[in-house]
């Protein structure tokens, strides 16, 4: 399987928190029963996170032979628009619908195909770039359906579709929505700024990274609540700030910076997805750097180009400019400021992937000498390894 797999995050409308994760394999007319069934038997741990995932199902093979691989209460089975609806099937959902699976369905296989199934599906997807579709959304709320409005673009559809009651939002522009950006010059005068550029210079100082975190009560909190989690299981719980710096060490500091630049507020949960979002995007830039010959970018900056890719949802203000004032390597500067060379296209493939433009993938793949095929695979291992990693960052060690 050698197409765009990607997993994108579904934003409650009214109160901005985050539902869980739709798993988009686009269909392809062309692409056996088997690719897809061993692609799920395969990787039905690595995408699976605390929150649901909504996991499409093609075909009534697929569904049948692999459904028992995820947990009720885990997954929300899409039915895709080439199942076809027999009386096996319809047996088949009133049974898993009974055992505690969830359903969904496109409104307009919902509305022809899979009608008859009405009583079990749960959730209705609604295409935000039609009128037609989101004028639907009333009535599907009188069946007592919940609406996710999906392909929401920019801020004109993200705007159409919560005034017209979608209950639930996804697409590219949602992650520009999960946090308020902080105003530049606020940014480019706090502490976390200066923690930063020290942190990224070319001789960092402990002293001087223990005196910027100390002066702010939320770097404090956050690197302590870091260093005491699981991930680092030590011994014994520190309060020391110093301590904490040396324990997690400059490279792990330059690269989790972030973990410590959300101040989390009632909309927490939402804050924390785009630090996820970060940590995939670094992730996965790190990754890539293995598969391309004669790599000259290592795989700490392409983490970092990854990692900064993000700042555009964190400051309001120009991403560039902000960038420029922070002392990033050559390698890291061309891929995030001049986006040229190796390192901009290392950043354009990465962003290319998540937003599912699968012709930029091909092109920025071919110009690197990245096997497609490896693009979807890579993608998922870093879910998993991101998963695995927040899972031990979030929870306080146990002594």
């Amino acid at each position: 399987m050698d197409r765009c797999i990607v997993r994108r995050a579904i934003k409650v409308a009214e109160t901005g928190m985050i539902l869980g994760y739709h798993l988009d394999i686009p269909e392809q007319e062309d692409e056996s029963t088997d690719v897809v069934m061993d692609f799920l038997l395969n990787n039905s741990n690595k995408f699976i996170s605390e929150k649901i995932t909504f996991v499409p199902f093609p075909t009534e093979p697929i569904l049948r032979k692999t459904i028992r691989l995820f947990e009720p209460g885990k997954i929300v089975i899409n039915l895709g628009g080439q199942i076809e609806v027999t009386d096996s099937l319809v047996a088949l959902v009133e049974e898993l619908y009974d055992a505690g699976y969830l359903f969904a369905t496109r409104v307009t296989e919902y509305e022809q195909e899979h009608m008859c199934l009405n009583s079990y599906i749960d959730y209705i997807w609604i295409d935000s770039r039609s009128s037609r579709e989101l004028r639907l959304i009333r009535d599907l709320h009188l069946v007592n359906k919940k609406c996710i409005a999906c392909e929401i673009e920019t801020k004109e559809l993200y705007e159409a579709a919560v005034e017209t009651g979608a209950d639930y939002l996804e697409g590219n522009f949602i992650a520009s929505t999960l946090v308020t950006k902080v105003d530049k010059v606020e940014f480019l005068q706090g502490n976390f700024y200066q923690f930063m550029l020290e942190v990224m210079s070319d001789e960092p100082r402990m002293s001087v990274l223990e005196g910027i975190v100390k002066r702010d009560a939320g770097l404090t909190y956050a690197l302590l609540r870091m260093v005491n989690s699981a991930y680092f299981a030590l011994r014994k719980r520190t309060d020391s700030v110093l301590q904490a710096l040396v324990t997690i060490g400059l490279r792990k500091l330059q690269q989790w910076s972030y973990m410590m630049s959300f101040k989390l507020s009632s909309n927490g949960q939402a804050a924390e997805e785009i630090l996820k979002l970060s940590f995939i995007r670094a992730k996965y830039a790190a990754e890539l750097v293995h598969y391309i010959k004669g790599c000259k970018v290592s795989a700490n900056d392409a983490y970092l180009i990854g990692m900064f890719s993000a700042m555009e949802y964190m400051v309001e203000g120009d991403f560039e400019e902000i960038l420029s004032g922070i002392p990033l390597n050559q390698d890291v500067s061309m891929g995030l400021i001049e986006r040229e060379g190796m390192p901009g296209n290392i950043y354009y493939l990465v962003l290319a992937y998540e937003r599912s433009n699968w012709e930029e993938c091909k092109k920025r793949a071919g110009e690197l000498g990245v096997p497609v095929y490896l693009l979807a695979q890579t993608y998922l291992n870093c879910i998993e390894s991101v998963n695995n990693i927040w899972s031990t960052l979030m929870v306080e060690y146990s002594r």
